[in-house]
């Protein structure tokens, strides 16, 4: 079937067929995930999602799913920069050392002009690619940080005399063109390009926000394993791959630029005809580049001709393409970075030109993955104190935008177990009573767990000092260590400073670090006060005493916690968060501010908090850990005396709810005189609370994935409501 052969509804039909089952093959290779949009002659003929665009939460890829769109973005800089040129703003003739950029010092690319940069035959290397670029890119930056970056480095090669991707390219282009307007880029496209053309799925992504419909980015190995793509801040690829959109506005931008009267007939010619460089290393196409875009002559679709350009950005890759001579367009955006964009295009163009029977394909598509049943059950309890209890955190839900989960347990009666609020807000995806959401400073009692069960062992002794340990803690001056013991670290009582309120921590939290890095930022500092003379709660005591247990194990805190926490007390929703991995049902971090916008939190390395706040669990799981701590036989009563009962340090004197310290957790005193163990979370994205009272045997735990939620007077009522209840 040729393409003059689609115009009738049959023909599209049977077309439309043959194109999604190409599609379906490279889902099943485990190639593709996302969504694609085919057109003849302005007609759509495929407008589809395929695979998961939050795998998380198996939520699917749709036709209106927003995917990053990388260097595609480009091709906006350059009609921008053309449009510019129609109005006599610019003169893409000129050299770089005309506009006077801030930043670019004298001498810098002699003879490079606006076209050498459009088309990347500047020979100024590519910042993206230098070895310091892909470790720091979790990091905030700016055009002038990223252009202080390569403007020293020497010219790979004289102008025009060949072509060579380069992003450095498009950040010098960038900032002429903000000179020249006097205003970002990112303004102009919206005003010019975006809204006249009705691209209200297109725009900037900037890092933090809350995209309604965006997809999370992944890689697909080898294995056919899922990571999450590295977290990237968005601030280093800006105006020159910045832009996010969906299949359907990009179908209409290369219409508009192809067909339309966006740019003049003589701009369009300046893009892609008049300024033509052939690449040196073509595979699949002969290949040229023109002014932001590629041109392709396709040897395997009998030599056609198309337009367009791929992208590859963290997480994603896609590519979008227009042959105009048969009028077709081909269009995908892929959430898969693994995916071979080259290679799914002449697929859909071999079939779409009537070059390939899909009927010869071998196509097994993979069994849609669901969501576990139990995710979706709730408390079936509807007795007067579940109504009473519900209605009280719906009015939180409102009030303050309470999102998570709660559960409320006595003895075995269980009152209240149900999700509030939204799981991923993007995708407006529930939570449900098996989500599981960060902990953060929960985790440290399972880490005083551990420490008690080696103290049982005959493994630790919580008296000895850190000068005992030497060997793995050498950074500490050996005065200093003679007087911390760990039971003062499992306190909160040595004295240390905590290292996530020194200065530089928040700056550095993105990049990947080591529990052992972490220590000399603190171990030589003054201490705040004498060893065992007061309560200060300390992160670095618990980053020592993971080293001091990992040492006299001699292997990871982590599998210890899964061999003999965990699994024994079939915790099998909690376990260890590493970045990167996918983790199903795993509820996404926000940050709500003053004005009930939302944010994503802040992306955290967790190699920063690791085993001392890098648990990850449901309010099931909480509720089985204080059942088998309290009433179990997890820990001997000896050891849970000291965990909660002996030797407690007053946290707040003088105060009339007394809140006493043991050893990982709060011991609490409750007006009425009722006593509670406790202890409450907040890192990145997440913020919860779990409490017993082991007299009564009730269990209140909330785990939220709103950060800014401040829980302490929600967590009260439930409770008053529930020993009401008892009174009643």
């Amino acid at each position: 079937m040729t393409t003059a052969q689609h115009d009738s509804p049959a023909n599209a039909g049977l077309l439309a067929i043959a194109l999604d089952a190409v599609v379906r093959k490279w889902v099943a290779d485990h190639a593709f995930a996302g969504s694609v949009l085919v057109a003849t002659g302005g007609n759509v003929v495929l407008h589809k999602g395929y695979g998961l665009a939050v795998r998380e939460h198996n939520v699917p890829n749709t036709p209106a799913t927003k995917f990053r769109i990388g260097s595609s973005s480009k091709q906006f800089v350059a009609v921008v920069a053309l449009k510019l040129q129609e109005a006599r703003l610019l003169d893409l003739s000129k050299t770089i050392d005309t506009f006077d950029v801030p930043g670019v010092p004298e001498g810098f690319a002699p003879g490079v002009t606006l076209y050498h940069l459009l088309q990347h035959t500047s020979g100024i290397p590519d910042y993206v690619g230098f070895p310091e670029y892909e470790p720091n890119q979790s990091l905030a930056s700016t055009l002038d940080a990223l252009l202080a970056t390569f403007v020293n480095k020497a010219s790979e090669f004289t102008p025009g005399a060949k072509w060579s991707y380069s992003n450095s390219n498009y950040i010098v282009l960038v900032m002429i063109i903000e000179k020249v307007l006097n205003s970002r880029l990112e303004n102009y496209v919206r005003e010019h390009l975006l809204l006249p053309l009705g691209m209200h799925n297109t725009d900037y992504e900037v890092t933090g926000e809350c995209i309604a419909d965006f997809a999370h980015g992944y890689r697909c190995g080898a294995d056919g394993g899922w990571t999450t793509a590295p977290f990237l801040h968005m601030s280093h690829v800006r105006a020159v791959g910045g832009l996010y959109s969906t299949v359907e506005d990009m179908f209409r931008w290369r219409q508009a630029l192809v067909y339309g009267d966006i740019l003049s007939q003589a701009s369009k010619r300046e893009m892609w005809e008049n300024h033509l460089i052939h690449l040196d290393e073509q595979k699949k196409s002969d290949q040229y580049y023109g002014l932001g875009i590629f041109v392709r002559s396709w040897p395997a679709l009998g030599n056609r001709r198309s337009i367009g350009h791929g992208s590859d950005l963290d997480g994603f890759r896609g590519m979008g393409e227009t042959y105009p001579d048969e009028k077709v367009s081909i269009s995908f955006l892929s959430n898969n970075q693994r995916l071979d964009y080259m290679g799914m295009h002449l697929a859909l163009a071999k079939v779409l030109f009537g070059m390939e029977n899909p009927a010869s394909l071998s196509i097994t598509c993979p069994a849609p993955d669901v969501n576990r049943s139990h995710d979706l059950v709730e408390s079936t309890n509807h007795s007067p104190l579940t109504a009473a209890l519900d209605a009280c955190v719906k009015k939180w839900e409102i009030k303050l935008g309470f999102s998570g989960s709660i559960i409320i347990a006595r003895q075995t009666e269980i009152p209240l177990r149900r999700g509030y609020g939204l799981a991923v807000r993007e995708h407006a995806v529930r939570v449900a009573p098996a989500t599981k959401f960060r902990i953060g400073s929960m985790s440290k009692q399972f880490v005083s767990a551990v420490a008690l069960k080696l103290q049982e062992d005959g493994l630790l002794n919580l008296e000895s000092t850190l000068a005992d340990y030497r060997t793995c803690l050498p950074q500490f001056p050996v005065e200093t260590a003679s007087k911390i013991t760990l039971r003062m670290l499992l306190q909160h009582t040595s004295g240390i400073p905590c290292y996530v309120r020194l200065s530089g921590y928040h700056d550095r939290k993105s990049l990947p670090a080591e529990v052992a890095d972490v220590v000399p930022r603190f171990a030589t500092l003054p201490l705040e006060s004498t060893p065992g003379t007061k309560y200060s709660y300390s992160n670095s005591n618990y980053v020592l005493m993971v080293i001091i247990i990992e040492s006299t194990l001699g292997h990871r805190y982590e599998s210890y916690v899964q061999e003999t926490i965990l699994t024994p007390l079939g915790m099998a929703d909690t376990g260890f968060e590493t970045t990167g991995a996918v983790i199903p049902d795993f509820a996404s971090g926000y940050q709500r501010d003053d004005s009930g916008r939302w944010n994503k939190a802040p992306f955290l390395h967790m190699s920063h908090v690791r085993a001392v706040g890098g648990l990850y669990s449901t309010v099931d799981d909480l509720l089985r850990w204080r059942r088998g701590l309290i009433l179990g036989e997890l820990l001997t009563a000896e050891s849970r005396r000291q965990m909660w009962e002996d030797n407690l340090m007053r946290v707040n004197p003088g105060e009339e709810l007394a809140q006493n310290y043991g050893l990982g957790l709060f011991r609490l005193k409750k007006p009425g005189g009722r006593i509670s163990i406790a202890h409450a979370s907040e890192l990145d994205g997440a913020r919860g609370f779990l409490e017993t009272y082991p007299e009564s045997g009730v269990t209140v735990g909330l785990l939220s994935n709103n950060q800014s939620f401040a829980f302490m007077e929600m967590q009260f009522e439930l409770a008053r409501l529930v020993f009401s209840d008892e009174t009643a």
